[in-house]
């Protein structure tokens, strides 16, 4: 029987299925104005690898938000913090991160009855430009919007989006919009940006 430290380890990328399904009959992403309540983050994840992740990470620390780092593996973070603080309870994590991380964290977070209420893919496209799919069980803030709009500051921007992802939860829903950057792309593995917060009954 394969135990969680070798699951964790190995990462089981060939089964690295996207979180939320992306479906020809999912809904538009909603933007509103109209949210009560955010979720609160325990802590924000990011991969030291990576500058947009980085830059993500800081921005969030900005905020008064502990962060942090990894270097794809999860095992340190599992074993030596969200366990001890997921025998607690559910406690709501974020982070920038590549999609075999996010992969491992979601499957741990099930047993907390906690799931991935957003998720964001971040594409690095020909043309400067950046490709951000959004799939989404919460209603999205109008940062999410501002997404074409921020240009290179689209990694810090994040912080936001992720900041102001809402408690409430509703049907699932999927969009893409295209940021345009003033520099050459430079990261070389598209990375995703996500929420894992308690699973709230609509």
């Amino acid at each position: 029987m394969t135990d969680r430290r070798t699951f964790l380890k190995t990462g089981i990328t060939a089964l690295a299925l996207p979180t939320l399904a992306r479906s020809a009959y999912a809904l538009p992403l909603a933007i509103t104005s109209d949210i009560s309540s955010y979720v609160t983050p325990y802590k924000v994840i990011y991969d030291e690898r990576f500058q947009d992740s980085l830059a993500f990470a800081r921005a969030a620390q900005d905020l008064g938000t502990a962060i942090h780092g990894i270097r794809g593996d999860v095992t340190d973070l599992w074993y030596n913090d969200l366990y001890h603080e997921w025998k607690k309870g559910p406690a709501p994590i974020m982070g920038m991160t590549t999609t075999d991380a996010l992969f491992c964290l979601q499957i741990l977070a099930q047993d907390q009855r906690m799931r991935v209420v957003l998720r964001i893919d971040h594409n690095y496209l020909s043309g400067n430009r950046v490709e951000h799919v959004i799939n989404s069980v919460a209603p999205a803030s109008p940062a999410v919007a501002e997404l074409e709009n921020v240009g290179p500051a689209w990694n810090i921007h994040m912080s936001d989006v992720v900041m102001q992802c809402a408690e409430r939860q509703s049907q699932s829903s999927c969009t893409t919009l295209i940021t345009q950057l003033d520099r050459p792309v430079t990261e070389q593995q598209s990375l995703v940006t996500w929420v894992i917060a308690p699973i709230k009954k609509t």
